[in-house]
């Protein structure tokens, strides 16, 4: 069985459908809230979900299982493990993996 382990940010962001989803085609699919658990140091899953949420991808202030969920990420790729970042998790992904993240100074919606 596929086992997901996916990483929640705040009880409004759930995996919803995709977590629905992925259940129904027989994944295993775990979830951490981050906020109530530590963020695991490696990935013990097939696969790495790093979800959305209100915060910025640096706001390790306010949200303090922001900096190790980016190591996760970083671990996760540099082992060849698939991993899927949405929203904030993609942004997370890109600081994790050396890029920076702003930003805009205008207004963009869909493909630029």
């Amino acid at each position: 069985m596929t086992r997901i382990l996916v990483i929640v940010h705040e009880p409004s962001c759930s995996s919803g459908r995709l977590g629905q989803l992925w259940r129904n085609a027989g994944a295993d699919v775990v979830e951490i809230n981050a906020w109530n658990h530590p963020v695991p140091p490696i990935v013990d899953a097939d696969a790495l979900v790093v979800l959305g949420g209100s915060m910025s991808c640096q706001d390790d202030a306010e949200a303090p299982w922001l900096a190790p969920t980016r190591q996760l990420i970083s671990r996760t790729v540099r082992a060849g493990t698939p991993f899927l970042g949405i929203c904030l998790g993609h942004q997370l992904a890109t600081v994790a993996l050396g890029g920076q993240v702003c930003t805009s100074d205008h207004f963009c919606l869909g493909a630029a």
